[in-house]
């Protein structure tokens, strides 16, 4: 009988001891799932406080890229671009393999400017003027005087946040007879 009773006993304490060891992990799983959470809760806090893109970005440097697609009568064009601001001021189109498609230079010489195509000639007209580029892409101002010269509609659709400022996703540019599509992939301030 002294077996039984000890076994018993050793039996009750062991349940016992199980129940309360698994009440302690319970608990402190519990405390650091809670405080995990308060700690991103105070975190994204201050990443979630966003402000409009003003016209005071355009006089910094910075690096905009992304994705363009282009539809025309004549025919589609699929690559990204680069598009500096600042000291160093350009504007790069490249294809899906990399290679360099178009490049604009504000410091381009008139002998260049004349032996551009008619084609090239007009892309160059468009982009000639950065700040209205750097404009339209980050939907600082309506662009109505860029829209009315070039006979162009523009639309914005999605927001992201980047750096804590609310720039487009995806700008629109339909013409009489293309459309452009910019994506905003990065944006890096100096």
């Amino acid at each position: 009988m002294d077996f039984f009773m000890l076994s018993q006993s050793y039996t009750d304490r062991y349940f016992i001891h199980k129940k309360i060891l698994s009440s302690a992990i319970f608990k402190a799983g519990l405390f650091l799932f809670f405080l995990s959470l308060i700690g991103g809760c105070a975190t994204n806090q201050d990443q979630l406080i966003t402000k409009k893109i003003n016209k005071d970005i355009l006089d910094r440097s910075f690096v905009l890229s992304g994705s363009i697609s282009i539809k025309s009568m004549d025919g589609n064009f699929i690559g990204s671009y680069t598009l500096n601001n600042g000291l160093d001021e350009s504007f790069h189109v490249k294809d899906i393999f990399g290679r360099e498609v178009f490049s604009i230079d504000p410091t381009i010489s008139v002998k260049m400017i004349d032996k551009l195509d008619e084609q090239s000639f007009e892309i160059y007209q468009y982009f000639q003027d950065w700040k209205n580029l750097s404009s339209v892409l980050l939907a600082i101002d309506d662009g109505e005087d860029f829209k009315s010269k070039h006979n162009i509609s523009i639309n914005y659709s999605g927001y992201r946040v980047m750096h804590s400022l609310l720039i487009p996703k995806t700008i629109s540019v339909m013409g009489s007879d293309y459309e452009l599509t910019f994506t905003i992939k990065s944006l890096k301030l100096s």
